[in-house]
């Protein structure tokens, strides 16, 4: 376990630094690790990255999709679009990856994720995301995973393994709406119009989300195997749940900066600041 974990961060972590001004346009992509490369792709702009377990997956500004890593479960090549239809997003889980295409639709491929379902009449997706599934449960044998998808009307749809009660959507109450989501291994998060996130699925401290002081909103969430981040209006970074491996400690930054983004690996957290740098917390 102690090796695949390595190799899981080493993956995610050739994904997410990204060279120069990357971290704010996204412009290219290097790696390095057990699986190095260099290739034209370095040369290239991508507007979304993503780091399954042995693969990575990235989108061309052009919406065509660059894959390295393992494709032994399907993970490559990326399938046929129809006429017209390009990718603007794609999220990497274990042995599959989905997509959100042009049209509002999104598109799996690979082995262990079940098709997306297609958004409802008069509808469309603009964001989907699934898990790596890197952490395995006290009875130590994979399952499936779940995607998550954020309609255009304000509503999450859910699909995939729900043995947890990881695609059970909370009801919104009337008048609000979800405006970002975040998935875990088996629990997943949903930001709401009103600065608030639910959390749902297999119960621990991943769940229990902090209440904020008032005035303080949340922006942004994230989540991993274990653990959930969420980024604030007054700046700062709240992360719940494990902390076997130190990704609870955000680091202090230095004054006059915050943190504008992060990502959440499966036992770590990058978090790009805003001097342009990169701290990572965790293993």
């Amino acid at each position: 376990m102690a090796r695949k974990l390595l190799f899981r961060c080493v993956a995610f972590c050739a994904s997410t630094l990204l060279p120069g001004a990357a971290a704010l346009a996204q412009s290219g992509v290097s790696g390095w690790g057990v699986q190095s490369f260099h290739s034209e792709w370095s040369h290239e702009s991508f507007v979304s990255i993503s780091a399954g377990v042995n693969h990575t997956v990235a989108c061309r500004s052009d919406g065509t999709i660059a894959i390295w890593g393992f494709g032994d479960h399907g993970q490559s090549p990326t399938p046929t679009l129809p006429p017209g239809v390009t990718f603007t997003k794609v999220a990497a889980g274990g042995m599959s990856n989905v997509g959100l295409c042009s049209d509002g639709t999104a598109i799996v491929w690979g082995t262990d994720l079940a098709p997306a379902p297609a958004p409802s009449q008069g509808t469309s997706f603009v964001d989907v995301t699934t898990s790596s599934l890197w952490f395995y449960p006290p009875w130590g044998y994979y399952t499936k995973p779940h995607g998550l998808a954020l309609r255009n009307d304000g509503q999450v749809v859910a699909w995939g393994n729900n043995a947890f009660g990881q695609c059970d959507v909370p009801t919104l109450p009337t008048g609000l709406s979800y405006i970002g989501i975040a998935e875990g291994s088996y629990h997943s998060l949903a930001l709401r119009s009103d600065g608030l996130v639910v959390a749902w699925g297999l119960g621990g401290a991943q769940l229990l989300v902090p209440q904020l002081p008032p005035g303080v909103s949340y922006l942004q969430v994230a989540a991993s195997d274990a653990h959930s981040l969420a980024r604030c209006s007054d700046g700062s970074v709240l992360a719940w749940g494990s902390n076997l491996f130190g990704q609870l400690n955000v680091p202090v930054l230095p004054p006059g900066s915050h943190i504008r983004g992060y990502r959440c690996g499966s036992a770590t957290l990058l978090g790009p600041f805003e001097r342009r740098e990169h701290r990572g917390l965790g293993r």
